[in-house]
């Protein structure tokens, strides 16, 4: 009894426990431009403002961000200027904080690293090296291909629970070598193609639950425009969210493409091209309402949209710690009240089970009195037959002599 109190106040005395539930709260928005004429890593906030330079780097080339599930982190394609190529000749990973601070470099080798993104826990790494699917740990360490070889892979992405890593890719036996979206098993088994139409299909992204997938696709534009769809994670009920085809005039340059949804999964953020080489980032409901224009440089690319990062808990005032010590000291006045009750309890039980045992011995007795008696009852009544028996023959013989 007492360990089951001391298990009841220990949970009334413990820190409350968050459900965790999925999804997450929305955050800053990552994205590169080259609106100062060199690429670099930027965020901003979810409606646009406070634009942020992270990288900084002058003549490096930096491309791909992706935030770290925790929204502590960002990872990112750095290289030296010149399309994936420098002075090393190579693009790789790197890390920073969100800050952009401690920018670290994962992979330093001679490849080239397109499409970094986080696994669901930030132990891993999936990118795209040599036009396949790799996978690595978050440090950079163990490199693993896991996609097949023999086509072209682009914007690998982990599903929500880990399970299953989505891309797009022309592959040799799929799809007469169009673009479609595929999803395999995270170890590269059980590959799938689950898109399939006459146009490419590029840029796929879950949604945070897992039901859903975006990507984009010029199906229903002139060449070269995208719309963005969604469809179920098995491909079917494709849906155009963006229609730009209907609103646009003309429509030659505008585009939509590289969707990211809101970790709440209400919004999508995605890049939108108006005019030949100029895009920004647009965001809208995730239903394809409310299209709202973010950036407006014209040189904008490639949103992820990150979660709000655990908040780093703050000293307590000293009144705030007075109170809590008034709270546990009341705490542990029930504990002791509790465990005194307890061992009255105890008492009462003790005597209540010697009574109990003296009850028992007394009917123990008197069940031997009630055998006894019982007992002394059957000789009597045998001595009182026998002298009935007796006396009828006696009677008997004085018949009989008279």
């Amino acid at each position: 009894l007492s360990a089951i109190v001391l298990v009841m106040v220990s949970a009334v005395m413990a820190e409350p426990v968050s459900s965790g539930a999925f999804p997450g709260t929305n955050a800053k928005i990552a994205f590169w431009s080259n609106r100062d004429g060199n690429n670099e890593i930027y965020v901003m906030d979810a409606d646009g403002s406070n634009q942020t330079n992270l990288t900084n780097s002058n003549d490096l080339y930096e491309r791909f961000p992706s935030w770290s599930p925790d929204g502590t982190k960002i990872i990112f394609t750095s290289a030296g200027r010149g399309f994936f190529g420098g002075a090393d000749g190579n693009g790789d990973i790197f890390v920073m904080d969100a800050d952009g601070s401690n920018q670290t470099n994962l992979t330093n080798d001679v490849d080239s690293y397109k499409y970094p993104s986080w696994s669901p826990d930030s132990s891993k790494i999936v990118f795209v090296k040599s036009s396949e699917i790799w996978v690595m740990n978050s440090d950079g360490s163990n490199q693993v291909q896991v996609s097949p070889s023999g086509g072209t892979a682009n914007k690998p992405a982990w599903s929500p629970d880990g399970s299953k890593i989505l891309f797009s890719s022309q592959r040799a036996g799929w799809s007469e070598w169009k673009t479609e979206i595929f999803v395999m098993d995270a170890d590269g088994s059980n590959q799938t193609q689950i898109s399939n139409h006459a146009n490419n299909d590029i840029t796929p992204s879950w949604s945070p639950d897992g039901s859903k997938i975006l990507f984009s696709s010029p199906r229903d534009g002139p060449a070269g425009h995208h719309d963005i769809f969604v469809m179920d994670t098995n491909g079917s009920n494709q849906t155009n969210l963006t229609n730009t085809i209907r609103t646009c005039h003309p429509c030659e340059n505008h585009s939509e493409s590289s969707p990211s949804w809101s970790p709440d999964g209400t919004k999508i953020t995605y890049r939108r091209s108006e005019a030949a080489n100029a895009a920004d980032i647009w965001v809208m409901d995730a239903d394809g309402s409310n299209q709202t224009k973010l950036s407006d440089s014209s040189k904008e690319y490639e949103p992820d949209w990150g979660s709000v990062a655990a908040p780093t808990p703050l000293p307590l005032q000293f009144h705030q710690r007075l109170h809590l010590f008034h709270q546990q000291q009341h705490l542990y006045l029930l504990l002791h009240q509790l465990q005194h009750l307890c061992r009255q309890l105890q008492r009462l039980f003790l005597l209540l089970q010697h009574l109990f045992l003296l009850l028992q011995h007394l009917y123990l007795r008197l069940q031997h009195r009630y055998l006894q008696l019982q007992h002394l009852f059957l000789q009597l009544q045998h001595l009182f037959r026998q002298q009935h028996s007796n006396t009828s023959n006696g009677y008997t013989g004085a018949t009989n002599g008279y």
